[in-house]
């Protein structure tokens, strides 16, 4: 392990999520660290948050797979993620677009700012 490399740990209430944040200055020691966890406890990887908001079948898991895609984005604009989210705002669910908005704060993301001025 390394010292150089900090492991932040949170739950959050809203999505039902347990959340590993690596934090270092060196990305090649954050990123081997992060690849030994992975290798011993279970997690859901980027592509697998993608591909749970396009299979969700209901607006529920809809709803919790977005707010798990927002919780899951990496700290700059990432084009997949970013257009799944994107399209949940024009969805006719105001259950759906309330984890649009929340996807929206988890991500931190500038580039969502237009599409939420349109239709504040």
């Amino acid at each position: 392990m390394s010292k150089n490399v900090e492991i932040q740990y949170f739950a959050d209430d809203r999505s039902g999520c347990s959340v590993l944040v690596f934090v270092g200055h060196h990305q090649g020691q954050v990123r081997h660290l992060q690849e030994h966890l992975e290798k011993k406890i279970p997690v859901l990887s980027f592509r697998d948050l993608l591909r749970a908001v396009d299979k969700s079948k209901s607006v529920k898991e809809l709803q919790e797979s977005l707010l798990r895609l927002g919780i899951g984005t990496p700290p700059a604009c990432e084009r997949k993620a970013f257009k799944r989210i994107n399209k949940a705002l024009g969805d006719p669910d105001p259950k759906v677009r309330w984890a649009e908005l929340w996807a929206t704060a988890y991500s931190r993301w500038p580039e969502f700012r237009p599409a939420l001025a349109a239709v504040a």
